[in-house]
């Protein structure tokens, strides 16, 4: 395989969908798709408009990746149903980047003979964007994938009010903005046993008076993080680095609202290698012992975003918040390309602008100042009125968090023969020869949860005594949990009204025992209780895309 295209794949590679990271998964895969007319025929009679109707109701593309993009594309179809030449042109961008980073291939020659037809000057009829998408998802899906992976991006996420029981977190101080920044570690307690590993997510809270937007990654990992002890002495900090692509999220939060981040997990202890992908995928290790009263300076936190991979390397980064906040303006403006002139779609289009820039609809007044303005800087305008429009701060910088004190008992002797627990994504050991991985992928406001048991040979060169076997799970976050015994051939999954067994000590029949709301009861004390306590550990989920 080339290389060039092996570095596109690594570049938009689910590496890792641990602790909610949004990443997007290309794989090499050319989808056969047939070829689709591009004309929308006119009904010639009463019939064959009902008829068309129809057939316009359930026009889609055929591949997959191909159809989220369509509904994103149909979300924000104009008032007659068409699509915006700019959401096309967007795609074709994607398909450029991809002959550029690819050239000579077979496959960006297919593209380059296709790219004339992403034409952004003039709105799309939804069979001619099906028709575009058709062609595309049958040379490759990556522009279909990046595309996708740009719109999430493009989101503007809203927070939540501040619990009480966050009130009292390890904050530091505020910026003049309003925002601070606590990076909590949990479960929230006093002390620590040494050799705890503890889950830590970084939570972004506005104190101020006026919203504030910014925008920072999806996953933080810092080897800034810093310890002493109660006279004073240096606690050395091991830090490592998990290969994570993260996606830039972009926050509006009003007053008394908060969001929050993944990060990696802390180590209480000397640094050592954990035998699972476990729940808490720990990045840092504080070298503390026993009665050491711990004071964790934690990393600052970025409100920012760098970005590794940009598709035009002319663009430079944001220099400024203000700086910041004319790129998303114009960015959201742009997706409206070609404005149009009919009054009833420029109230839509600025209805729709407004609500996802503020959380506000428009007022009368700023409806009136675009739907009349028939001045060819009638963009510029738009997105001046924007900009000043007063009650909205850009904020871009880093936040330092405040310190986190507990201190460290002795190891629980105990440990290794509780249950082990999973509620999130990884890969976890269940035997010496079999493992448990768990998925986590995102399709549009879905978090879908997929878990396999996997099993390999005792012997090199021999076939595994069975094929993996797939378990079901719930959508969403902390909606299920996972309890087993090492080596013990069983596992018990949990979810609301629902409790199932797993026995797989004969790999080649894996056995599935189902327990109704009536028989949750059954379910073993140990693992039971174990499960128990890691969802009462599970933080609190706002509505922040993360």
């Amino acid at each position: 395989m080339d290389s060039s295209l092996l570095a596109t794949v690594a570049m938009y590679r689910n590496i890792s969908s641990t602790m909610g990271a949004i990443a997007v998964a290309a794989c090499l895969i050319i989808l056969d798709a047939p070829l689709r007319g591009a004309q929308d025929e006119p009904a010639a009679n009463k019939d064959d408009a009902n008829a068309s109707a129809g057939l316009a109701a359930e026009l889609k593309p055929q591949h997959e990746d191909s159809q989220a993009l369509f509904r994103t594309w149909q979300a924000n179809a104009r008032l007659d149903g068409k699509i915006p030449g700019a959401l096309i042109g967007n795609l074709g961008s994607k398909v450029e980047y991809f002959i550029s980073l690819n050239e000579g291939l077979d496959l960006s020659a297919k593209f380059e003979q296709l790219l004339p037809r992403f034409d952004a000057t003039v709105d799309w009829t939804k069979s001619d964007a099906v028709a575009l998408l058709d062609d595309t998802a049958a040379i490759h899906r990556i522009p279909l994938l990046t595309t996708l992976a740009a719109a999430e991006e493009a989101i503007i996420h809203s927070g939540l009010p501040l619990p009480a029981e966050l009130k009292d977190a390890a904050w530091g101080q505020a910026a003049p903005s309003g925002l601070r920044a606590a990076w909590l570690l949990e479960p929230r307690a006093k002390w620590h046993r040494l050799g705890t590993s503890l889950k830590s997510r970084i939570l972004v809270h506005n104190s101020g008076q006026q919203a504030v937007i910014f925008a920072m990654p999806s996953w933080q990992q810092t080897s800034e993080h810093s310890a002493h002890d109660a006279n004073g002495a240096t606690i050395n900090v091991t830090s490592t680095y998990w290969t994570t692509l993260a996606r830039k999220t972009t926050y509006r939060l009003a007053p008394g609202e908060y969001c929050e981040s993944p990060a990696p997990g802390i180590g209480v202890g000397t640094k050592a290698e954990d035998e699972d992908w476990a729940n808490v995928r720990v990045g840092a290790w504080i070298d503390a012992k026993t009665r050491d009263e711990v004071r964790l300076s934690p990393g600052a936190v970025k409100v920012s975003v760098r970005r590794i991979f940009d598709e035009n390397p002319v663009m430079k980064e944001p220099t400024s918040a203000a700086d910041l906040w004319k790129r998303i303006v114009a960015e959201r403006v742009g997706r409206e390309l070609p404005l149009p002139d009919s009054a009833a779609e420029r109230a839509q289009l600025l209805r729709r602008v407004s609500l996802d820039l503020f959380g506000l609809p428009p007022t009368p007044e700023e409806l009136a100042a675009f739907v009349t303005d028939d001045a060819p800087t009638v963009r510029e305008a738009l997105e001046k009125r924007l900009l000043e429009k007063p009650g909205f701060t850009p904020h871009m910088g880093t936040l330092q968090p405040g310190e986190i004190r507990f201190r460290v008992l002795p190891a629980d002797p105990d440990a290794a023969n509780r249950p082990r627990v999973a509620t999130g994504p990884g890969y976890y050991i269940l035997g010496d020869h079999q493992r448990l991985q768990v998925q986590r992928s995102i399709d549009g406001d879905r978090r879908t949860n997929k878990a396999t048991i996997r099993f390999f040979a005792s012997k090199p060169k021999t076939d595994p005594p069975g094929k993996p076997y797939d378990i079901a799970l719930p959508d969403g976050l902390y909606s299920y949990a996972i309890a087993w015994d090492r080596d013990s051939g069983v596992l018990w999954v949990s979810q609301k009204g629902l409790a199932r067994s797993y026995d797989f000590t004969n790999p080649a029949e894996v056995k599935e025992t189902r327990l109704g709301p009536d028989e949750v009861v059954n379910l073993p004390k140990r693992f039971k209780e174990a499960i128990e306590t890691a969802q009462q550990e599970e933080p609190l989920e706002p509505n922040n895309g993360g």
